[in-house]
């Protein structure tokens, strides 16, 4: 069966994926790095959820149907490291009610 893709969420997942990627790490001398993210649940069902990992750290957020949430935290490695894994994905049943997953993963280099 063919996934009919709503261009409005594609668009959601690259933007949430490229903000996150723009600011979820910031440059650190440890195997410490800050992250800071806004994800939003819109189109979403049940919810859009959001996966950050670096080193041997990992981190996941989920915002649910129609909400928006900012999380920040620290990911904190057993070593360092330079980049880090950035995953958003979310289900829909929008057009056309057929249930659809997506899913972007990108990586930030600092």
């Amino acid at each position: 069966m063919p996934h009919v893709r709503s261009s409005r969420f594609v668009r959601l997942l690259a933007a949430c994926t490229a903000g996150v990627a723009a600011v979820a790490v910031l440059p650190m001398a440890s195997a410490q790095a800050s992250y800071s993210v806004t994800l939003c649940g819109q189109s979403t069902y049940p919810s859009a959820r959001v996966t950050i990992q670096g080193g041997t750290a990992s981190v996941n957020h989920t915002v649910y149907y129609q909400n928006c949430e900012t999380f920040t935290g620290d990911l904190v490695s057993s070593y360092g490291f330079s980049d880090a894994q950035i995953t958003v994905s979310g289900s829909t049943f929008y057009p056309g009610n057929q249930y659809t997953t997506y899913t972007k993963t990108k990586t930030a280099y600092f």
